[in-house]
């Protein structure tokens, strides 16, 4: 994880730290920009000289070459003479052929619009307009969400306690690899992912690189709004809550409480504030990130989590931490 915290604040012997923060967006633009371009992708195992990546990637010499040699400066190239090379680290995680490839440059590319509005959102406390959702917004986000879900769902699943469970209702889907991996290691049980009309589509895309979609049932629907089915021993939602004010999650505990067998429980799975609302780091930047692009949505804490499924009849309420910031809360029918 990035570490957002390279001040100290007792040590007043130099400024360099903050110059530091205050420019350290020509480092993110760049690693974006050489995303959009496929630059890592292009050069793959090969080595190539700035005029021949200018060519595959349409672009005038100079400012690719001027590009290349930033990523050089930065250690996310090598430079021999006139060529450049992947290093270790672009081969195995910037490569889109690579299976470890982590590139979400287009979900940053939002990202970086949505915060750039930072000021004017502080300064009238309401949302500029980059909370909308259109499908490529929506497909960045998934493939975004497929990379985090992927280290996180494995120790998550094990936590679940689905072996005496039937039916599941992953509830706000996604990418659907919680999903996937709950069948892989629960393979009796009849999992429903629900999901916004706009959503399940790319769903089904990004599951069936894993496994075989049609063991799945998929419903298209506004979970806000209509109706989400009956009678299931579990109802999963994996980072859903922090894009819904809070009493409209309250709602939406409730209504997922009445579509419960008896002693069924719902299962919530999401990065949290702590009390204090400074730390974990990213959970603070988190709580930012849904007042820029959510409609009101939020970053919660324990307490507030808490109180959620209280108000919504739960008994029984526990929490597991996965990993720092990131904890499972469950609640009993």
């Amino acid at each position: 994880m990035v570490n957002y915290d390279p001040l100290y604040a007792e040590d007043d012997s130099n400024y360099n730290p903050i110059l530091d923060l205050v420019f350290a967006f020509q480092k993110s633009r760049l690693l974006i920009t050489a995303g959009e371009f496929k630059i890592f992708s292009t050069i793959g195992k090969e080595k190539k000289t700035a005029e021949e990546i200018s060519i595959i990637t349409k672009t005038k010499a100079d400012p690719i070459e001027r590009l290349l040699n930033a990523l050089v400066s930065i250690n996310l190239l090598h430079k021999e003479e006139e060529y450049y090379t992947n290093t270790k680290v672009g081969l195995r995680y910037l490569v889109n052929s690579s299976g470890n490839y982590i590139g979400s440059d287009s979900y940053a590319n939002y990202l970086w619009d949505s915060w750039s509005n930072l000021t004017e959102t502080i300064a009238t406390g309401k949302n500029t307009g980059n909370a909308s959702w259109d499908e490529d917004k929506v497909d960045a986000y998934l493939e975004f969400s497929e990379l985090t879900s992927s280290s996180l769902a494995p120790n998550v699943i094990k936590l679940l306690g689905l072996d005496n469970h039937n039916s599941v209702l992953d509830l706000g889907s996604g990418a659907g690899y919680y999903s996937v991996e709950m069948l892989k290691e629960n393979p009796h049980l009849r999992i429903m992912l629900l999901d916004y009309p706009q959503v399940i589509p790319l769903t089904k895309k990004y599951m069936s690189k894993h496994i075989d979609i049609e063991r799945f049932k998929f419903i298209e629907a506004d979970f806000m709004t209509n109706d989400i089915g009956n009678g299931y021993d579990m109802v999963f939602l994996g980072n859903i809550i922090n894009f819904f004010p809070f009493w409209d999650n309250v709602k939406l505990f409730q209504k997922i409480y009445k579509a419960l067998a008896p002693g069924g429980k719902i299962v919530v799975f999401e990065r949290i504030l702590n009390d204090d609302r400074v730390s974990p780091v990213q959970s603070v930047i988190s709580n930012l990130n849904a007042l820029l692009n959510t409609q009101g949505g939020a970053c919660y804490t324990d307490t507030e989590v808490w109180i959620m499924l209280k108000e919504s009849y739960f008994g029984n309420i526990s929490n597991i931490e996965v990993q720092p910031g990131y904890k499972l809360y469950f609640g009993y029918k």
